[in-house]
């Protein structure tokens, strides 16, 4: 977490005098006993590599800060006391980061959270509007004005909303209109509003049963469960969830994707897969109708074309700004594209099928899949601005077919590209995590390769690019390494977590914290670039940055997310577990950024 300035002194004794170095970006940190090594090569991609990090404790002294008195920038809070505090930058302009006043200019500095305070959460995620957070119970808390309205400061609820319960939850993927959320334990999905006043709980329709009345009164507002247009395996459950602006991806225990439209524009770039899907035909009824959800550009292939070379332009843009229903269906007995229950039923992608999925991201408008065997990555959906990852011959606006990224382009030759993790916020970016091999060797490195919309410099390879379809590396973060003195080798550099968010800034987490010797237990760096209109990058300035930097503290130290044991209470207070591995987590939000505690699973 970030220290405040009398305290940053800890931080040398937290172990930041360590030997590290990362290319151009990092410098020496210390000097060497014997000679001066500098790296050259590459940023960590696969997590799952075998790196312990159950061990890392952080042996920094003992501080209690002021609640009250907001951080400066970039320092500390790194402690051994129990103490688990969130800190906050950036826009605030929905009350979404703090809720103590009726400011809402941004926060240029990183400061203590009150909303997030004393807790740690199994997962967060936030939009313009408002916040969702799941506690250590699996229980769903929501804030911010997008969820409560304009209240005033006196009317303002002070901590969070507690709204789905008794759920197990794990992780919860947003849209502007809705809450997804996936049950650890069953491997259920369910989907709420966003709104507090569309949260009035709805009793069960059909007879009463026992089931109906247990989950009846382990709720608080009213909510749906998604059921599957095919029936899973016996011990087949969803493990991930991932959401765009109008569209949710789903990825089971068997590596089967499924994906569903959350309004009627859920397919209009071709992201979801398949086309045909059943609706509720009328608000007030319960009954289903099939509708087919054709993409822009297969309705209207000259939709981006100038006037002067479109047929009949007033019917074309007529056709263009309505979804291709059914006849049977009138367009205005059709659900609002808020109502929780407008398509209930997730369906499983055609073309996917047999092959086994290890992960499934969506963007905005897009969607990826990365394959099990061979880290190959598939892509489909928006592409007005390469953020498929495609290349230069590609240069439809869309594609609604899942189509190959081929990443042999940005490797030597020699090498066999794997990737190991994708990161797509619900902007038009993408990152792919690439891990190189050179061939007949054990020599490995990594890369952070990005594509998509780089007007404020999310592609971090030091320009502002509207748009770049062929994925390129990120600049200063690809091919680092750094010297171990345990074995004196260099070896790479790992990713620990990426966010990245729709407004263009990313926020990078390097994993640091898996080294063994000297400086082992200083913590895991933070790196940002993009979009810096509001602050959202930590530095407290407002520059726009198209290369990474690390974010550091008023006396030049970095910046280090930490890893410890303590007690953990739920957003309501109560103890939930005496001794339970926490870690700081970065997420970046719509101009926004927040470090939080963070559950270990």
């Amino acid at each position: 977490m970030l220290r405040s300035t009398r305290h940053s002194t800890a931080l040398a004794r937290c172990g930041f005098r360590r030997n590290f170095y990362s290319g151009t970006l990092g410098t020496k940190r210390s000097t060497l006993r014997s000679k001066a090594l500098v790296a050259t090569s590459c940023v960590a991609v696969a997590i799952a590599l075998g790196l312990s990090r159950d061990t890392i404790q952080n042996d920094a002294p003992a501080i209690n800060p002021k609640k009250s008195v907001p951080t400066p920038s970039g320092s500390s809070l790194v402690s051994n006391n129990d103490s688990l505090e969130a800190v906050v930058w950036g826009s605030n302009k929905n009350h979404v980061l703090s809720s103590s006043s009726d400011e809402t200019t941004p926060i240029k500095r990183p400061e203590l959270s009150p909303i997030l305070s004393n807790t740690a959460l199994r997962d967060l995620a936030v939009t313009e509007e408002y916040g969702v957070c799941v506690d250590a119970r699996g229980d769903i808390y929501q804030w911010g004005d997008g969820f409560s309205g304009q209240l005033a400061r006196s009317d303002r609820p002070p901590r969070p909303q507690k709204t789905l319960s008794g759920k197990d939850i794990s992780s919860v993927a947003l849209t502007p209109n809705k809450v997804v959320a996936l049950s650890k334990k069953s491997g259920k999905i369910y989907i709420l509003s966003s709104k507090q006043n569309q949260q009035d709980t709805q009793k069960p329709s059909g007879s009463w049963s026992l089931s109906k009345l247990w989950t009846s009164s382990n709720t608080e507002v009213d909510y749906i469960e998604l059921q599957t247009n095919v029936k899973l395996h016996r011990s087949e459950k969803f493990t991930s969830i991932s959401t765009g602006k109008d569209h949710l991806v789903a990825l089971t225990s068997s590596g089967r994707t499924f994906s569903l439209p959350l309004s009627l524009s859920g397919n209009s770039s071709g992201q979801l897969g398949l086309r045909k899907v059943s609706v509720r035909s009328d608000s007030s009824s319960p009954s289903l109708a099939d509708i087919e959800l054709t993409p822009k550009a297969a309705r209207d292939p000259y939709a981006t074309a100038t006037p002067y070379i479109r047929t009949s332009q007033a019917s074309q843009e007529d056709t263009v700004s309505q979804p291709a229903v059914a006849s049977s269906v009138e367009q205005s007995k059709l659900p609002k594209d808020d109502d929780i229950r407008f398509c209930t039923t997730l369906y499983e992608i055609p073309t996917l099928q047999g092959i086994k999925v290890a992960q499934i991201v969506a963007g905005a408008r897009a969607t990826y899949a990365r394959t099990e065997m061979g880290g190959r990555v598939l892509a489909w959906g928006a592409n007005e601005y390469g953020q498929l990852g495609l290349g230069p011959t590609v240069t439809l606006p869309h594609v609604s077919v899942p189509t190959e990224v081929v990443f042999s382009k940005t490797a030597p030759s020699g090498t066999a590209s794997t990737c190991t993790n994708i990161a797509a916020g619900p902007g038009d970016i993408v990152y792919f995590l690439v891990q190189r091999k050179t061939l007949g060797t054990s020599n490995r490195a990594f890369d952070v390769l990005a594509c998509g919309m780089g007007q404020w410099g999310a592609i971090g390879n030091g320009l502002f690019t509207n748009a770049q379809g062929t994925p390129s590396k990120v600049k200063l973060v690809s091919g680092v390494q750094e010297f171990h003195e345990q074995d004196q080798t260099l070896r790479p550099l790992e990713i620990y977590n990426i966010s990245t968010s729709d407004t263009g800034h990313t926020l990078l987490t390097l994993d640091t914290a898996a080294r063994t010797g000297p400086g082992a237990n200083a913590g895991r760096d933070l790196v940002a670039w993009g979009l810096n209109q509001d602050y959202q990058l930590g530095n407290g300035k407002r520059s726009s940055l198209p290369t990474p930097i690390y974010l550091t503290n008023d006396e030049g130290n970095r910046v280090a997310l930490q890893v410890k044991e303590a007690p953990v209470s739920d957003m309501s207070g109560k103890l939930w577990s005496r001794k339970a591995w926490v870690e700081q987590t970065a997420v970046a939000g719509p101009g926004c950024s927040v470090v939080y505690w963070k559950l270990r699973t």
